[in-house]
């Protein structure tokens, strides 16, 4: 260092080891942020307009996270997860409404987006607890211990049936630790004594100034001091700047159009050709996709094109699948989707009263659907069974003439054709 003048300051040991964090956490910090700056520099364009131009951002996710020893660190993860599973969820919301809206549907379904908002209001309160005590700066007694008595007065234990079935968000246990109730389950955080710890990040103001004296050309441009900045610089916990950066992003993500994509392990021990039920469906849990799941079937979950849903329903009817009828429906599918869904709405009524023809889609809540496919296949087994019964016939018929085994096969085909389009609406 230049610098030839010392400042002595005395520390205890737990001052002394939250100095050393803090710089290593500092440098690091300013380290990454300094390098992913340059390389953004370098790969854009040098103009300032066009660096403001569109933009595609990839967010790897964390997972959500609960073992045995959960702490400080699983914490604040799956906070982000909480944070990201409402912006998930609001998200499917209004890309179902929009499409709805787009689609011409009159008359909205009421969806229930799950809301998670406690849960977040909760953590926060724990992140608080947390910056209250660094502001205080542990004048007394160990900050660890005060961290969980003020949380166990805040969130008692749940005793009797009657409190456990109440789904407290946070609760206490006898084995002094505190569990949280996320959307994709209880996690028992037992790890609470680094919690202090780990949230202690304020740097010396002598060290910065040291730091941004140093002969490193690198490390002095990192800590170099703005003309605005205040010396005295208010603390801020870990978690404190994590809700700040979780916001910073969580504006990002909604300013743009979010695709999201879900991977999913069949197996933990990544075996071929096995799949793993449960641990399938315990990804999906914690992936937050039973909550998008509920948002989907309180609308329309089941949706094809028009075109789709004429070349799947077109044998149904036989009558309406002639040469004329065909190129007419080819050119104006959604014709056939609209005469189709009047006679299952006609048959059926009340059970098939919200299936919805609209400008590009046919769509179908679960109820629906279900009457769509009975229907379906009733009339394609009636299909099924008169043709085979008729051609039968023609064939016995035929045989007895002594007519030839190929005139044979072209009359009986003929005759099955003829049976079939007998069937009408």
């Amino acid at each position: 260092f230049r610098s030839a003048s010392f400042t002595l300051k005395h520390l205890n040991v737990l001052d002394a080891n939250s100095a050393r964090d803090s710089a290593s956490k500092a440098m690091y910090s300013k380290l990454f942020d300094w390098l992913v700056t340059r390389i953004n520099n370098e790969c854009l364009p040098k103009t300032a307009a066009a660096k403001q131009k569109n933009f595609i951002g990839l967010l790897d996710i964390f997972g959500f996270e609960r073992f045995e020893s959960n702490g400080f660190d699983q914490l604040c993860i799956n906070y982000c997860n909480e944070k990201l599973q409402q912006v998930f969820s609001k998200s499917t919301f209004e890309k179902e409404l929009a499409l709805y809206t787009d689609e011409g549907v009159i008359e909205l379904p009421k969806i229930v987006i799950p809301d998670n908002s406690q849960v977040l209001e909760h953590v926060g309160g724990l992140f608080k607890i947390l910056q209250d005590l660094i502001k205080a700066k542990h004048q007394k007694g160990n900050p660890s211990d005060k961290f969980y008595n003020q949380v166990e007065n805040k969130y008692p234990m749940k005793v009797g049936k009657k409190n456990k079935k109440k789904g407290t968000i946070i609760h206490t246990t006898r084995t002094k630790s505190f569990v949280v109730t996320h959307y994709a389950g209880e996690v028992e955080y037992n790890d609470w004594k680094n919690f202090y710890a780990r949230s202690v990040d304020v740097l010396s103001t002598h060290l910065a100034d040291t730091f941004g004296r140093s002969s490193n050309v690198i490390l002095s441009t990192l800590f170099k001091r703005k003309g605005t900045e205040n010396k005295k610089k208010k603390k801020i916990s870990v978690g404190k700047q994590f809700q700040l950066a979780l916001t910073d992003l969580v504006t990002s993500i909604t300013a743009t159009n979010v695709h999201y994509i879900r991977c999913l392990k069949s197996n933990i021990e990544q075996d071929q050709n096995r799949f793993d039920a449960k641990y399938v469906a315990k990804q999906m849990t914690q992936a937050g996709l039973p909550a998008a799941g509920e948002i989907l079937v309180a609308g329309y979950p089941h949706k094809s094109t028009h075109l789709e849903f004429y070349t799947w329903n077109r044998d149904v009817v036989p009558a309406l699948n002639g040469r004329s009828e065909k190129e007419r429906f080819l050119k104006e599918p959604k014709a056939f989707c609209r005469l189709f869904c009047n006679h299952i709405q006609k048959e059926f009524n009340e059970s098939f009263k919200s299936a919805v023809v609209g400008k590009s889609l046919v769509m179908m809540g679960i109820e629906e659907n279900k009457t769509f496919v009975q229907f379906r296949n009733s009339r394609l087994a009636v299909v099924t069974l008169q043709a085979s019964c008729r051609g039968r016939q023609a064939r016995q018929r035929y045989s007895m003439q002594g007519i030839s085994e190929g005139t044979l096969r072209r009359e009986s085909t003929v005759t099955r054709y003829d049976s079939m389009k007998d069937l009408k609406f």
